[in-house]
Order: structure tokens, then C-alpha cells, then sequence
């Protein structure tokens, strides 16, 4: 009976071990599902972080060209501005010139103005003498 017992106590052991064996794997599938999910996680973070990075140069990039293309705009309004005081001052000096000149013309035009009155009035004066001598000579 002590054989029947020790190879029932062996079997018993044994069973125990297949147990543990078992729960062992079930333990070690269990690990390696989430060794296998970690890998996958890890991949996605690492693909997420590399298309992060594709789009971080591709931001800065553009931000790069927008300041580059906001400098190109600012010197070409700074050289606008430039222009149109330029422009503005020369415009400036024409009209004071014309100003001038209209002023001139107008002084010329008032002392020629002025001289034809005074022929207008010598000739006025001149026809008057002229009509008072032809009325004296013929006595009309």
C-alpha cells in the first residue's frame, strides 16, 4: 500500500506541477500579449512622435518662409513709403513752382491789364481831342 501511496503522492505531485506548468504558460501568454501590445504601443508612440517631428519641420519651415516673405513685404512697403514721400515732396516743390508762376503770370496780367487801360484811356483821350478839333473845324 505504500507504493499505492507513494505513486499517488508522485501523481499528485506530478498534476501539481502540470498546474503550475500550466499557470506558468498562462502567466507567460499573458506577458507576452502585453510585451506584444507594449511593442505595439511603443511603434504607434514612435510613429506619432516621427510624424510629430515631419510636421514640427514642416511648421517651421513655413514659419520660417512667412517671416522671410513678412521682411520682403515691410522692405518693399518701406521702399513704397520712401517713394511716395519722395513723390510727395516733389509734387510739393511743382506745385509751389506753379504757384510761383501763377502768381507771376497774374502780376504780369494785371500790369498789361493796367497798361491797356491807360492806352484805352490815352486813346479815349486822343479820339476825344480828335472829335472836339473835327467838331471846331467843322463846326457840327
Amino acid at each position: 500500500m505504500e507504493d499505492l501511496e507513494f505513486n499517488q503522492e508522485k501523481f499528485q505531485t506530478i498534476r501539481t506541477l502540470f498546474s503550475e506548468i500550466a499557470e506558468m504558460r498562462n502567466q507567460l501568454n499573458e506577458k507576452y500579449k502585453t510585451k506584444v501590445e507594449l511593442e505595439n504601443e511603443l511603434a504607434l508612440r514612435k510613429r506619432i512622435e516621427d510624424e510629430s517631428r515631419v510636421v514640427k519641420a514642416s511648421l517651421e519651415e513655413q514659419l520660417a518662409n512667412s517671416n522671410a516673405e513678412k521682411e520682403l513685404l515691410k522692405e518693399e512697403l518701406e521702399r513704397e513709403i520712401q517713394e511716395r514721400k519722395r513723390i510727395e515732396q516733389e509734387f510739393h516743390a511743382v506745385k509751389a513752382s506753379l504757384e510761383e508762376q501763377l502768381a507771376k503770370r497774374e502780376s504780369e496780367m494785371e500790369l498789361i491789364t493796367n497798361n491797356l487801360k491807360n492806352e484805352r484811356q490815352t486813346m479815349k483821350q486822343a479820339l476825344d481831342s480828335l472829335q472836339q478839333k473835327f467838331n471846331t473845324l467843322y463846326k457840327l
